[in-house]
């Protein structure tokens, strides 16, 4: 198998295809990481795609995206607040 992919034609084909797909995923991944936290802002994913490749400008999106990724996941189920409590009937 292994010498088909190195050795071939076609296994070079299956190689390039990989490889660029591997490369899309991880230059659309700050994106990806933002809207799977479901906070896909507009200037996050602009900045990806225009500026990210540059390498400077996809860590710069890349720390965006990670922060809003933990902070929606810190945030979490919030707790029941004081007014959905049930409340007791007064008597007198």
């Amino acid at each position: 198998m292994i010498h088909w992919l190195f050795y071939s034609p076609h296994g070079f084909d299956v190689l390039l295809l990989l490889g660029t797909l591997l490369g899309t995923l991880i230059y659309i991944l700050p994106s990806l990481l933002s809207w799977a936290a479901g906070h896909a802002r507009p200037g996050l994913v602009a900045t990806n795609l225009l500026l990210g490749w540059t390498v400077i400008f996809w860590i710069v999106t890349f720390v965006w995206a990670l922060r809003i990724w933990l902070s929606s996941a810190d945030a979490g189920e919030p707790e029941p607040s004081q007014s959905h409590r049930r409340r007791e009937p007064r008597l007198g």
